[in-house]
């Protein structure tokens, strides 16, 4: 999910400091949740910001450490199926749980 802008960080944190509203009140009219808003509040805050913090990255698979063997057991055995191949994979990802 993308981050919200800043422009709606902005304005949600702003039309809660002017006071006369609550920290529900405000989340129903921007339409995000109670806990989101008091998120921002307490970023602005404690961090004087409210930029979004960074977001995931690429996650890292089990066979990600096995590419060249696999690499190469399709060059040794071109003619396994998706199955068979699948079997090799098991036994590997078996292998390095152990």
């Amino acid at each position: 999910m993308k981050a919200y802008s800043i422009d709606l960080r902005e304005k949600i944190v702003n039309t809660y400091e002017k006071g006369g509203t609550s920290i529900r009140k405000v989340a129903v009219q921007f339409g995000v949740a109670k806990s989101y808003v008091q998120k921002l509040i307490q970023l602005h805050r404690v961090q004087g910001h409210l930029e979004p913090k960074k977001q995931g990255g690429a996650m890292k698979g089990r066979l990600d450490d096995f590419v060249s063997e696999l690499a190469e057991m399709v060059q040794i055995y071109p003619s396994y199926s998706n199955f068979e191949v699948n079997e090799v994979h098991i036994v590997l990802v078996h292998q390095d749980l152990k």
